[in-house]
C-alpha cells in the first residue's frame, strides 16, 4: 500500500515525499494524521483541503475554492481516466493514491506530469480501442517519430557548416537535448494512452541489456558503436508480458468492482 506525493514548485515551496506502508493499519494512521491535521487548520489552502479529503474519503467532498473566495476555476483532484483508484492534480500539489498493490507503484513525477499532459490535450485512451483503430494509430505514431527522428539532419547540417570558431557545441548540446528530451516524452505519452507502465518496462529492458555482455564480461559493439548481444543475453519480452499481465488483471478487478457497485457499467469492462 502507498501514498505517493509528489509537490512542485508553488505557493507551498518546492516539496517532494514518497510514503510507502506495508499495512492497512499504517495507511489507517496516516489517514487519521491527515484528518487530525486538517482539523486543527480551518483557514488551511483550499488544494491542501481537497489533498485531506482525497486521503481520508477518497474524493472531494466541498468547493473549498468558492468558500476560500477564488474566481479563478480550481484545478481540482482527478480520478485517472484508466484506474479509479488514482488520483491527480495538476495545481501546486500532485499526487497518486494507490489503495493497494494492484497497480505498479509508485510513478514518477514525469509520469504524473505525462498523465496531465495527454488528459490536458485530449490525448485519449487506446488499450481498449480496437484492432483497426490501433493499426492506424501505430501507422500515424512511426509517421510522428519519424519526422521527429529525421531532426538529426538539422543537427548534422550545422555541424558540417558551422564555423569552427563559433560556440558549436552549447548550440548543438542544446539540439540534442531538445531532440532526445521530445523523443522520450512522445514515447512515454504513447506508452500512457496504452496503459503501458513506463518505469517498469524501461526496468526491465535496462536489466536485460545488462546480460549482454561477452563471454569475457566485456562489451560487445558493432561498427557503429552500438552494443550487441553476448551469450547470457535474455530477452525482455516474457517479463514485460508479466508486467502487463499484471495491469490487465488489476484493471479488470476494478471494473468488476464498479459493477458490482453499478451493474449499469457493462460496457466498461476491458476487452482482455
Amino acid at each position: 500500500m502507498a501514498i505517493i506525493i509528489e509537490c512542485t514548485a508553488g505557493e507551498l515551496g518546492n516539496i517532494g515525499n514518497s510514503f510507502s506502508f506495508n499495512s492497512p493499519e499504517a495507511v489507517g494512521a496516516f489517514k487519521e494524521l491527515v484528518q487530525r491535521g486538517s482539523n486543527l487548520w480551518p483557514d488551511a489552502p483550499p488544494v491542501i483541503k481537497e489533498f485531506a479529503d482525497v486521503i481520508t474519503t477518497g474524493s472531494v467532498q466541498q468547493d473549498y475554492w468558492a468558500q476560500a473566495n477564488i474566481s479563478k476555476a480550481p484545478l481540482q483532484f482527478k480520478q485517472d481516466p484508466v484506474n479509479p483508484r488514482v488520483y491527480h492534480n495538476p495545481a501546486q500539489v500532485s499526487f497518486d493514491y494507490v489503495l493497494d498493490k494492484e497497480l505498479p507503484v509508485p510513478y514518477t513525477k514525469f509520469e504524473l506530469d505525462v498523465a496531465m499532459f495527454n488528459e490536458m490535450y485530449g490525448l485519449t485512451q487506446l488499450h481498449t480501442a480496437s484492432r483497426e483503430e490501433i493499426l492506424e494509430r501505430c501507422r500515424n505514431y512511426k509517421t510522428i517519430l519519424t519526422n521527429e527522428v529525421n531532426e538529426y539532419d538539422d543537427i548534422i547540417r550545422y555541424l558540417e557548416t558551422a564555423p569552427v570558431s563559433s560556440p558549436w557545441r552549447l548550440e548543438v548540446f542544446t539540439m540534442l537535448a531538445d531532440l532526445m528530451g521530445d523523443i522520450q516524452v512522445y514515447c512515454a505519452s504513447e506508452m500512457k494512452r496504452f496503459n503501458i507502465p513506463n518505469q517498469q518496462v524501461l526496468d526491465i529492458i535496462m536489466q536485460s541489456n545488462f546480460s549482454k555482455l561477452g563471454a569475457d564480461g566485456q562489451p560487445i559493439k558493432n561498427e557503429l558503436g552500438k552494443v550487441m548481444k553476448g551469450p547470457n543475453y535474455w530477452k525482455p519480452e516474457p517479463k514485460i508480458e508479466l508486467l502487463l499481465l499484471t495491469v490487465y488483471e488489476a484493471e479488470i478487478a476494478a471494473a468488476e468492482r464498479q459493477q458490482e457497485e453499478d451493474p449499469h457499467l457493462t460496457d466498461k469492462m476491458p476487452p482482455y
